[in-house]
């Protein structure tokens, strides 16, 4: 059964991944047979960027989205992701294609993503 407590961290969760006022980018996932679907997700090097002082080194990009928004994925389609922009317009991360290297789910209804640029 669905707790309000639940669903107010999905909502949260829905607010955090918000390319507006939250950390989402928006992004295009296409399958194999060219399906595609725009989500937003969130990319793990605006999460180093915020913590540079820790020594956190990754050089392989990851992506968060709520799985709901994509049930179905697999090992090499691809994700495009749009550039992200300050509210004036400046470019401060360029628009990027990855192919997806692996798939998987934490315990909290997100989907991360191992990315490699395509």
């Amino acid at each position: 059964s669905m707790s309000i407590y639940e669903f107010e961290t999905e909502l949260d969760m829905a607010a955090y991944y918000d390319s507006t006022t939250g950390h989402g980018r928006s992004a295009t996932h296409i399958s194999a047979n060219n399906t595609s679907t725009v989500l937003n997700i969130i990319l793990n090097n605006e999460f180093l960027e915020l913590d540079e002082g820790a020594g956190v080194e990754s050089t392989q990009p990851m992506a968060y989205f709520q799985s709901t928004l994509l049930p179905s994925i697999s090992y090499g389609d691809q994700l495009q992701v749009t550039a992200y922009k300050t509210v004036e317009g400046l470019v401060l991360s360029p628009a990027i294609n990855f192919l997806i290297r692996s798939i998987q789910a934490d315990r909290k209804g997100n989907t991360v993503l191992e990315l490699e640029a395509a």
